[in-house]
């Protein structure tokens, strides 16, 4: 969920369309980790967690599996330098918008992500290291995008560190083709 450009100030992500989503994603998936970053969002979070916190194989700490707190620079430094790591790896992928159906979601989503990695910029925190930030704070350039995938990254290396075995199915996925 964006801002559209013409919208006014007032404007406000559909929490409930957020919600639906989430509540769809636990009964569709098997789901095994869901990390967050409870920054205004936190009653949303705690729903989330009283109502699946407990299935949660991967938990981001044992008092609140879901908060992945996104203001904790050494935290964030080692993720970030795991999601970039695993982008030039080759371990994780990213099919582009133009591999995607025009105008689907998958579609709309895959030019958010681009955009969000783009807009990103790596700022120095201390003796830290670097974490990424907006171009300022009010900037409407946003890359809230690029931080959910490496927190979904995050999520999925602490499973495969904690032996977390991936569930296979019978689905026929086909190989990209150029």
């Amino acid at each position: 969920w964006e801002k559209p450009d013409d919208a006014g100030d007032d404007w406000q992500v559909d929490r409930e369309a957020v919600d639906a989503a989430v509540f769809k994603a636990m009964k569709t998936f098997q789901v095994a980790g869901f990390f967050c970053d409870p920054a205004g969002w936190q009653d949303y979070v705690d729903r989330w967690t009283n109502q699946w916190g407990e299935a949660m194989q991967v938990k981001a700490s044992a008092k609140a599996p879901m908060e992945w707190w996104t203001n904790r620079d050494r935290p964030v430094v080692a993720a970030l330098e795991r999601f970039k790591d695993a982008i030039l790896d080759q371990v994780i992928g990213f099919t582009p918008a133009e591999d995607r159906a025009p105008g689907s979601d998958q579609y709309r989503n895959a030019i958010t992500l681009t955009r969000h990695v783009l807009n990103a910029k790596a700022a120095v925190r201390g003796r830290v290291g670097h974490v990424i930030e907006k171009e300022h704070h009010k900037s409407k350039r946003k890359i809230d995008a690029a931080m959910a995938a490496t927190l979904a990254v995050e999520c999925a290396f602490d499973a495969l560190a904690q032996g977390v075995k991936p569930i296979r199915d019978n689905r026929y996925v086909p190989k990209r083709i150029r």
